[in-house]
């Protein structure tokens, strides 16, 4: 009796060939490590390399998992559009309906903020608040040597980004979440950096976004566009203006390319950015998008700062 390769060899042939190259992978990071083991670059630590099967797509992180939840700020309640604390009522009757009338939860109030600056993005994933040992990473992203850091913390925002997509989340939803929901978490299709102008690109040598997008794109699996937006106009750094001053600063800066844009039109866009404050840059380039038929606009940042003020 003859067997089809196409019914039994051929996926017989592929299990087997991709479970060599996991076990290849797998032992080729194992005599790596032993050469020379990987170090974290917030504490100094050595890695210990954790089990985990979305990291076997993306190379080696050098953020041990200690630093990485030191970020994770145990808020009450974190707004999903700009990722900001939001006042919390506390002991309010529940408003399900298959709840019991004994039971009593806490719902949090509308965001002051996204109601003021109007925000055109539907959902901001970040790491941590930019302060202390995340901020000295982001400071130390920005340098000429600091791309491997930009691609790790890139990793690690792509694999919040699939927690956060798959309905794992800690936030409290405001009232109007009870009744409908105002965005869909779903993985964007593409994923792109906010641009940085052609002069600030040549003093530095290299655009940290575009590598921390990278990372993003290699753990979601989703392509990777630097074409689609464009900065036309160099503007002032946005960490020495005040909110209304970033706000007519960014204006009139980005651009999109109209011949890149029309491969996703009725597509979902995640922006990438390294430290989000007031949210103009993101905000301005998501309105860019939407005007020329982007479906919905998400972003996802390293850092988020503001929460002081």
């Amino acid at each position: 009796m003859r067997i089809h390769s196409n019914t039994f060899l051929g996926p017989m042939v592929k299990n087997y060939g991709s479970c060599f190259m996991l076990s290849l992978v797998v032992m080729t990071r194992r005599a790596m490590d032993m050469l020379s083991p990987p170090v974290c670059l917030g504490c100094q630590q050595v890695i210990v390399p954790v089990a985990n099967p979305i990291r076997l797509r993306v190379p080696r992180l050098l953020i041990c998992p200690s630093c990485h939840l030191s970020w994770d700020h145990e808020a009450i309640s974190i707004c999903n559009r700009c990722a900001l604390p939001r006042p919390i009522l506390g002991d309010v009757q529940s408003v399900s309906e298959q709840s019991q009338p004994q039971e009593r939860s806490r719902i949090a109030l509308r965001c002051s903020f996204c109601a003021m600056m109007k925000f055109k993005f539907v959902q901001t994933t970040v790491l941590g608040e930019y302060r202390d040992a995340l901020q000295q990473l982001v400071l130390e992203s920005k340098q000429t040597t600091g791309s491997p850091l930009c691609f790790s913390l890139g990793c690690l925002l792509g694999e919040r980004i699939l927690q956060t997509s798959g309905g794992v989340s800690s936030t409290i939803p405001t009232e109007f979440d009870l009744v409908a929901e105002h965005w869909v978490k779903r993985i964007p299709d593409v994923v792109c950096a906010v641009p940085m102008h052609w002069c600030r690109r040549f003093r530095r040598k290299v655009n940290g976004p575009d590598i921390i997008a990278t990372g993003v794109a290699r753990v979601l699996a989703r392509p990777v566009n630097f074409k689609l937006l464009k900065c036309i106009r160099l503007p002032k750094k946005q960490g020495t203006l005040s909110r209304q001053q970033r706000l007519k600063n960014v204006q009139s800066s980005y651009a999109v390319n109209v011949r890149e844009v029309r491969r996703y039109v009725g597509k979902r866009v995640l922006v990438v950015d390294d430290v989000m404050t007031s949210g103009a840059t993101l905000n301005e380039l998501a309105r860019l998008l939407l005007r020329n038929g982007i479906e919905s606009v998400s972003v996802a940042v390293i850092a988020r700062g503001g929460y002081g003020n």
